[in-house]
């Protein structure tokens, strides 16, 4: 992609299989970009409103004259690639990770002393459970937030609203309480395995995804369940404690979901342009290798009617929409 201005006052949409060739930038006012598409030998100009382009493109305008003639050798790009290992991965495993804990708090709870204190029976708490569910399958409307706002800031607002709803699992005695702190917490967790997902998409090439996302996921799901069960036995023995060992639990959880609440937003980048680890120039060559062997933006803002129209006729979608809903109901 290189970069030029145009003077034209068309106001049509880009055709998107010619974006590998595009030209883009600012108009004077900065309210607008302007987009030649390369087609058939000859440019085509197009204007698009600047709220409708890629979030990354003022920061590649910015860096363009310093950096868009300079060569990203091999080495560069290996080092490149091992910075995002070592900076990204972990912090998107401790996400996950303590997503995988929280979900798994009322299982050990059981174990703990709620029954006691709240005055349920196994038949309530297996609906718990199902209503945690419920409110995963609603929280999925969260999506039009991931589109709208800054990916780390959001996401930084869904970790704290979730630890505060483990926190508030204490002073629930009864099981009207726990019903709507288990719909509430389903439906603020149900964002972020699509956040991390949106973020492995734009720091990785589609080659690199296909070997980091298999072993980053199953990574996730064993070693949850290991943390969780030392820190259960632990809590366990606090038997002279004046509160029950489950509310402790709770409350460990709800802390550790705290301090990761602070952790994310100071160092979760909203976009490859925002990562404080990354110098400018690898920002710059990132985002270029991502949108070019993806053929996709990086981030987009704004929803446009004629890719929710391309989305709703693919028939993957559906199957991801299929599979995520059924796997919900069957837990139901």
């Amino acid at each position: 992609m290189t970069i030029s201005s145009s003077q034209s006052n068309r106001a049509v949409e880009p055709n998107q299989s010619n974006m590998d060739d595009a030209q883009v930038s600012f108009d004077k006012s900065g309210s607008l970009a302007v987009v030649a598409e390369l087609e058939n030998g000859s440019f085509n100009d197009a204007k698009i409103e600047y709220k409708k382009a890629d979030n990354t493109l003022k920061f590649l305008e910015s860096y363009d004259s310093e950096f868009a003639n300079v060569e990203f050798t091999e080495e560069e790009d290996r080092q490149l690639s091992k910075k995002v290992n070592y900076y990204l991965l972990p912090l998107l495993w401790a996400v996950n990770t303590m997503l995988f804990i929280d979900k798994s708090t009322l299982s050990y709870s059981s174990i703990l002393g709620l029954f006691d204190s709240t005055k349920i029976n196994t038949g309530q708490f297996d609906d718990l459970n199902s209503i945690f569910y419920a409110g995963y399958i609603v929280g999925q409307v969260l999506n039009f937030g991931l589109q709208k706002y800054n990916l780390g800031k959001f996401l930084t607002a869904i970790i704290f609203i979730w630890s505060v709803l483990i926190y508030a699992h204490c002073g629930a005695s009864n099981f009207g309480g726990l019903v709507v702190l288990r719909l509430l917490l389903g439906f603020t967790e149900s964002i972020v395995v699509p956040a991390l997902e949106i973020t492995l998409l734009q720091f990785y090439t589609p080659t690199q995804r296909a070997t980091i996302q298999p072993i980053f996921w199953i990574s996730c799901v064993g070693l949850p369940v290991i943390i969780a069960g030392f820190m259960a036995y632990g809590v366990l023995h606090a038997t002279d404690a004046a509160i029950p060992p489950w509310k402790i639990f709770m409350l460990i959880n709800g802390s550790l979901t705290l301090i990761l609440a602070a952790v994310v937003a100071i160092f979760y980048p909203g976009d490859p342009s925002e990562a404080r680890f990354l110098t400018p120039k690898e920002k710059y060559f990132l985002i270029r290798k991502v949108q070019r062997t993806s053929k996709a933006a990086i981030t987009q803002h704004s929803i446009k009617k004629y890719q929710v129209v391309e989305a709703l006729r693919d028939p993957i979608t559906w199957l991801f929409g299929a599979y995520t809903f059924f796997s919900c109901w069957l837990t139901i």
